[in-house]
Order: structure tokens, then C-alpha cells, then sequence
């Protein structure tokens, strides 16, 4: 009998292939990775259909944003938010990924380095 499908597989298909700049990255890493890059992405287009324009730009990082709780990230993954948060820290440590509060309960603002962004282009 063939196992089933992890549950991370099931949920979130986009993790990227463990070479070029995530050479090196665990398999929950690289699926924080393309979580938020999915999320950056969905963002952006949010952003086209917003009158403003503005709802999904952050003017101090001049950027597109994600926002994502530790718990959700975690559940969408099917991980434990301290994996989550130790994938997270990976990334801010490399310089590939960091966050903001927009206020005291919001939940992080998610910001992607452009080298993520243009290296999941061309996957």
C-alpha cells in the first residue's frame, strides 16, 4: 500500500528545491519559504485591485508585504509554531526574509529579499 501524502505536502505544494540559494535549507524551511512567497505574491496582485493601492505596500520597506500569524504559518504547514519561528529566525539571520508589527495585536508584515523573489520566478 502507498503511505499517504504528508500533511504539508497535501496542504502547500510550492517548496523549493533545496539548490542555488536554498542550498543548505531544511525541508520546513524551504516550505516557510514558499508559504510566504505564495502569500507575497497573492499580496501583489491584491494590491493591482486595490483603489488605493496601498493596502499590501509598506512605504518604509517600499515593498509588497504578507501578513501571516506564527499559528497559521504553523498550521498550513503542519509543524509546531516553534519550528516555525526557528525556520523564521534561519531566514532573518540570512537576510532573506524579515518582519514588522503594524501595531501592538497585528499579526507580522512579511517581507521577502528580491533574491527569493526572482529565484521562484524561474521555478
Amino acid at each position: 500500500m502507498i503511505s499517504p501524502i504528508p500533511i504539508m505536502a497535501q496542504k502547500y505544494m510550492l517548496v523549493p528545491l533545496p539548490v542555488g540559494l536554498f542550498e543548505g535549507y531544511d525541508l520546513t524551511t524551504r516550505a516557510v519559504i514558499g508559504a510566504l512567497y505564495d502569500r507575497v505574491r497573492l499580496s501583489g496582485y491584491n494590491q493591482i485591485g486595490d483603489p488605493s493601492g496601498a493596502k499590501w505596500y509598506d512605504d518604509h520597506e517600499q515593498r509588497v508585504f504578507c501578513v501571516f500569524s506564527h499559528a497559521e504559518l504553523a498550521q498550513l504547514l503542519g509543524v509546531g509554531e516553534r519550528t516555525v519561528r526557528r525556520s523564521l529566525k534561519q531566514l532573518n539571520d540570512d537576510g532573506l526574509v524579515w518582519w514588522r508589527k503594524a501595531s501592538y495585536k497585528a499579526c507580522n508584515r512579511y517581507f521577502l529579499h528580491e533574491s527569493i523573489m526572482q529565484a521562484l520566478r524561474k521555478q
